[in-house]
């Protein structure tokens, strides 16, 4: 995440801090949300597999955002682009292991 600052020597140039950041192989979206059929949420995962193949499980709250679109339709489109991108990574992760361990 960004948070911006006011830039006094340029003030249409806003100052830019990076705060945080989300790991896409570690999301899943929820794309229903009570009420309101133009809200979509990204939570991280819950139980991750470590290196030893055990699960571990976050305490903190799994929500990472909640966003609204203008349209049902746009949501679906951002929803499909986010779930594509978490697939893609999570595959390249794969090949990349087995290739690893092939070695």
């Amino acid at each position: 995440a960004l948070q911006t600052n006011e830039n006094l020597s340029e003030p249409n140039n806003p100052n830019l801090q990076y705060t945080n950041h989300i790991s896409l192989n570690q999301v899943r979206v929820r794309d229903v949300i009570e009420d309101d059929p133009n809200t979509f949420e990204v939570h991280k995962l819950e139980h991750l597999k470590t290196s030893t193949g055990e699960y571990k499980s976050e305490n903190k709250s799994g929500i990472i955002m909640r966003l609204a679109c203008e349209s049902e339709d746009i949501k679906e489109e951002w929803v499909k682009a986010i779930n594509n991108e978490v697939k893609q990574l999570r595959s390249a992760v794969k090949c990349i292991l087995n290739q690893f361990w092939i070695i």
